[in-house]
């Protein structure tokens, strides 16, 4: 066989390579949705697209439910507990430690007073304080509400929920 057939050979072989991975990586692009930064396609929380710098500005925040939108008070403006994945900590004294999770739209509250209903009842009052919203609106929100080991070992390992929604639990 000539010199010139083993050429040709190689330049169709590179060419028909080429060509399988040019498709493969214009097919690829075609299954994904744009979507510009900043703008949530429905799958994203608009909170993660956004720097913290941007969101502290931001008067109010809008947290997905799922079913509907509610509008919060900002809570980052007052806090400086930035925690991982854009989470802050927006509450933490003697009583309780309220904390909001972006990743999951969720709210955690651990309950630090021995007097745990004495700490529930403060808790949950400067949790609808701080997020302006109703109690109607508070239960629509993902809110696990617990109470540490070293608080109560009875008590601990439990989510009681708000007490005031369908679902929340006594501590009795």
């Amino acid at each position: 066989m000539s010199r010139k057939f083993y050429i040709a050979t190689i330049i169709i072989t590179i060419s028909v390579a080429a060509i399988i991975v040019l498709t493969f990586i214009y097919f690829q692009g075609k299954n994904k949705t744009a979507v510009p930064a900043g703008i949530p396609s429905g799958n994203e929380k608009t909170i993660n697209l956004l720097p913290i710098e941007e969101i502290v500005k931001k008067p109010k925040l809008e947290i997905n439910t799922g079913k509907e939108i509610i509008s919060i008070n900002n809570i980052y403006k007052n806090s400086d507990k930035i925690l991982s994945n854009n989470g802050v900590a927006f509450e933490d004294n003697d009583d309780y430690y309220i904390a909001y999770y972006p990743d999951d739209n969720s709210f955690t509250i651990s309950i630090s007073n021995r007097d745990v209903d004495l700490g529930r009842e403060r808790a949950e009052s400067k949790f609808l304080n701080d997020l302006g919203i109703t109690q109607e609106q508070a239960c629509k929100l993902t809110v696990i509400l617990g109470i540490p080991y070293r608080v109560s070992e009875n008590l601990s390992g439990q989510n009681f929920g708000l007490s005031f929604c369908p679902g929340g639990k006594s501590f009795k």
